[in-house]
């Protein structure tokens, strides 16, 4: 073997299947709003305006007739428009009638269906916003491994069960000197009113330099911990230090994630001794397309903190800042 790009450039499309579902699931279920509303709001409130305005129609028209027959009586057939004009209108309105009563059928109706719909929706979502996901993860991890395969075929690196300098990297930090280093970031993190207040912004808003990738026996070990949170949707956000990503340093942390925001905040070396740069907010799929080394890690749960250096995971504390990495 020679090349991944197939096994890449498919982990791309998969990405992007999923953040097209998205936008057309989101579709879907705006349509399934706007319906009852279209009806409820402006349908019924025009076929009732309707009806009332063809009822004077029909009671001019009533008029118009008796009027004539009493001015042309006793010949009945000088009344023969005013009585074509009195079943127009007549019709008219039986019309505006049947079209009130078919869309309150339709609202009825509509009612019943949408939570079935709404249920097939959620399934599918479900398959994008998880399945999709995981399916990249494991696809990046196979990329890393072949490539890991091919150094070693080649002579130009070590393999990916050489282990030895990322268990040098653990023995270099001790626990608590871990947390002491980091653990303030949980204070820095931005709060709920500046995530909110940060706009969301394109790939362009990143650096175009990356930092190592995890290794895969980190992210392997990072699976059996079984630290599976809420899982982020593909365009739920991501607020970050504009150059976390391509930093040899990297310092995950996750908030309560709400409905649109994932909750994750990524720094980089900066926030160990430094005021941390202003964040940018990027989309879960952008940090994807990015950085798919990270998909594993960004399925963590609320209160995890998680930093990597050169590759390896040195340290994994929970919400109470107890270490979880060994």
């Amino acid at each position: 073997m020679q090349s991944v790009d197939a096994i890449a450039t498919f982990r791309v499309a998969t990405l992007t299947f999923a953040g097209e579902i998205q936008a057309a699931l989101s579709e879907a279920e705006a349509d399934i709003t706007r319906l009852p509303q279209w009806l409820k709001l402006d349908r019924v409130p025009h076929w009732t305006n309707q009806i009332k305005h063809r009822e004077r129609q029909v009671q001019a028209a009533k008029r118009d007739l008796a009027r004539k027959q009493m001015m042309t009586s006793p010949d009945p057939h000088s009344c023969i428009d005013e009585k074509k004009a009195l079943q127009r209108a007549t019709t008219s309105l039986e019309e505006a009638m049947g079209k009130l009563a078919a869309t309150r059928r339709w609202i009825l109706l509509w009612d019943e269906q949408s939570s079935q719909l709404r249920a097939a929706l959620s399934q599918l979502r479900e398959l994008s916003e998880r399945d999709l996901l995981v399916l990249a993860a494991k696809l990046a991890k196979q990329v890393q491994l072949l490539e890991s395969y091919l150094a070693i075929s080649t002579g130009s690196g070590e393999g990916p069960g050489r282990s030895g300098q990322s268990a040098g990297r653990l023995r270099d930090f001790g626990s608590a000197e871990r947390l002491s280093a980091y653990g303030h970031l949980r204070k820095l993190a931005p709060l709920s009113p500046l995530r909110a207040a940060c706009e969301l912004s394109d790939e362009s808003s990143l650096s175009k330099e990356q930092g190592p990738p995890i290794r895969i026996d980190d992210l392997e070990q990072l699976e059996r911990l079984a630290l599976q949170g809420l899982a982020p949707k593909s365009a739920d956000r991501v607020l970050l230090e504009p150059g976390a990503l391509a930093s040899p340093v990297l310092c995950m942390i996750r908030g309560e994630p709400t409905a649109g925001d994932s909750g994750w905040y990524l720094a980089g070396p900066g926030a160990a001794g430094m005021q941390p740069q202003a964040p940018v907010a990027v989309s879960i799929m952008t940090i994807l397309e990015r950085r798919p080394d990270l998909t594993v890690p960004l399925l963590m749960p609320a209160g995890v903190m998680l930093v990597a250096s050169g590759g390896h995971v040195v340290s994994v504390a929970d919400e109470d800042n107890q270490e979880l990495w060994s």
